[in-house]
Parts: structure tokens; C-alpha cells; sequence
């Protein structure tokens, strides 16, 4: 990653954030409040280890385009017309491509941020659940004492 941002000059910051390649259990004790909050932070620094991806792949698309601009630019001096490849695609429709590529990036992060969202209000929900309960069974026990 640092070859990469020193290579393209890059004012994105291009940090690792901790993710580890697991060795480690992916099971967690459900029972255990600090298991949960440790599974909510592994979560979210796999979601800053994807933005970390995204802001490298919108780096690439960008030193694509240019290619391509360069690519087609050559071509149309050469007879006037625009490249066309086997397929039927067109320098023009990379542009195209890498609107749509980072569109579906973005969503992609909005989705994952509103499933970490969404995991935590079951975490908190379910932890109030448990304290309840708690509860519940201490005042039963003092009442049978």
C-alpha cells in the first residue's frame, strides 16, 4: 500500500487499520458482552480496511481513464475515427464503467455502514435483554432466601 500512494503520489491516506487474516476464531461467545464489542470493532475495521480498497481502486480508475484518454486520443489522430474494439466497447464507455464502478462502491460501504448499524442496535437491544434478566433472577433469589 505505501509503494502504491508513493508511486501515485497520493494524498489518500493509505492506512492499515489492524484487520488480521484469520487466525484467530471467527466465533464469538454470545455470552460475553466484551466478545460483542470486540466483534463490533473487528467489523468496523474491516469497513475502514474496504474504504482503504475503494480509495486504492478510485486511484486506479483514475490512472485508467487517463490511459484510455491517451489510448483513444492517438488512435482518432491517426484516421479520424474512434477506437473500436472486438467487443463493441468504446474508449467513451470506460468513463461510463468507472462512474457506475464507484456508484456501486459507494453503495456497497453505505450498506455495510447500515448492517454495522444495525448489528449494534440488536447488540444493545439484546444486552438490555440480558441485564433484565439479570435482574429478574436476582430479585428471585433474594425472594427465596
Amino acid at each position: 500500500l505505501q509503494s502504491y500512494k508513493t508511486e501515485t503520489n497520493s494524498d489518500i491516506s493509505l492506512r492499515r487499520h489492524g484487520s488480521s487474516v484469520s487466525l484467530q476464531s471467527t466465533t464469538l461467545s454470545t455470552a460475553s458482552g466484551s466478545s460483542l464489542k470486540r466483534a463490533n470493532r473487528s467489523l468496523r475495521e474491516k469497513l475502514h480496511e474496504i474504504e482503504t480498497f475503494k480509495d486504492i481502486l478510485y486511484g486506479q480508475i483514475e490512472t485508467l481513464q487517463r490511459y484510455f484518454d491517451a489510448c483513444a486520443e492517438i488512435n482518432g489522430q491517426k484516421d479520424g475515427q474512434p477506437l473500436e474494439m472486438v467487443d463493441g466497447l468504446r474508449p467513451i464507455d470506460f468513463k461510463g464503467e468507472a462512474i457506475t464502478f464507484r456508484a456501486t462502491t459507494s453503495g456497497v460501504l453505505t450498506t455495510l455502514q447500515h448492517c454495522l448499524e444495525v448489528i449494534a442496535q440488536r447488540d444493545d437491544s439484546w444486552r438490555r435483554k440480558l441485564d433484565r434478566e439479570i435482574e429478574k433472577r436476582k430479585k428471585l433469589e433474594d425472594l427465596y432466601r
